[in-house]
Order: structure tokens, then sequence, then C-alpha cells
């Protein structure tokens, strides 16, 4: 079961925040979209880092549908950046968290697959085009996210529940 989704929208400049954990919900609104960003990674860095003798997996699933053109797929682009070099950069989360981005505009594809932190390079630049199969993405995260929590349990691996990250402009196309 997913037990940690955290929800960005970014629309008109501002941007949203909705985390769901363990039946708690915050929403923070009203924000520029790296402002946005800078809560949620202190928000995650506080939930999760206490002990990472587990692993962490953080499924992007980000809008880059028509209406995340010019300024929006931007700032997604800088979003999903941000993340992951703010990970890199902490000495004990690098070598705990694994990352995969999954988008959707116009069809759902999986742009990276599920990948340590530290491994992580680059993130090629998102283009933004099409509609918003939201519905499909998200279905396709959490089947992802099975298939891994079934290889964590044949390895034995130690592992906390997955985190879901959805960015969208909440705009349909």
């Amino acid at each position: 079961y997913i037990k940690k989704v955290l929800i960005f929208s970014y629309s008109n400049d501002t941007a949203s925040i909705f985390v769901y954990n363990k039946n708690i919900l915050i929403m923070k609104g009203g924000v520029s979209m790296k402002k946005c960003i800078s809560f949620a990674l202190a928000l995650l860095l506080a939930l999760s880092w206490s002990a990472c003798a587990y692993n962490y997996d953080f499924l992007l699933v980000v809008d880059t549908s028509g209406s995340m053109d010019g300024d929006p797929i931007h700032a997604l682009n800088d979003g999903v950046h941000t993340f992951i070099k703010a990970v890199q950069r902490d000495e004990t989360a690098r070598y705990a968290v694994e990352v995969s981005v999954i988008t959707f505009g116009g069809n759902v594809q999986e742009v990276s697959p599920m990948t340590p932190v530290h491994q992580i390079e680059q993130i090629a630049p998102l283009q933004a085009s099409g509609s918003t199969p939201m519905g499909e993405a998200v279905a396709h995260a959490l089947q992802r996210l099975e298939l891994r929590k079934q290889e964590y349990k044949q390895t034995g691996t130690s592992y906390y529940q997955p985190w879901i990250v959805i960015m969208s402009d909440g705009s349909p196309t």
C-alpha cells in the first residue's frame, strides 16, 4: 500500500502542495514553484531521512501535457533537477534513495527507470505536448511500485513505503 503521496499543482505562477502521510493532509498554496519545491524537500527530508538503513523509492509522476508549455515546463524541469540535486547532496540519502521519472503528456512514458540517486547524472529536459492522461500515469506508477516491492521481498531487501510525487498544473488538455 502507498502510505505517502505528495502532489504539486502549479498554475498561474503559484503552486500548491498536498501531502498525505498516515492520515495527515497538508496544503500549502499561493507560493512560487521554487518555494513550493523547497518546502516539499524540507518536508521530505524531515519525514524520511531519520534512519536510512532501508531503501526509499520515489516515483516522480510529472505532467508534460500541452498546458505545461512555456514557464510551467521550465519550472518543472527546474523542480526535478532541484529535487535530485538536493537528495544527492545529503550524505545519507544519496545512497538510500532511488528515483524514477514517469511523464504524462499525450501518453505515459517512464523516461527514467528506478535508479539510485547517486548514479543519476542528468534527466533529459522534459518537453510539453499532448493531452493530460494523469489517471493512466498514476496507475502505471502504482503498478511499477508493486513490482518493485515484489523485487524487494524476493531479495529480502528492507525498504520504506514508496513515495509517488505528482507534479501538474492541474489543467486538462
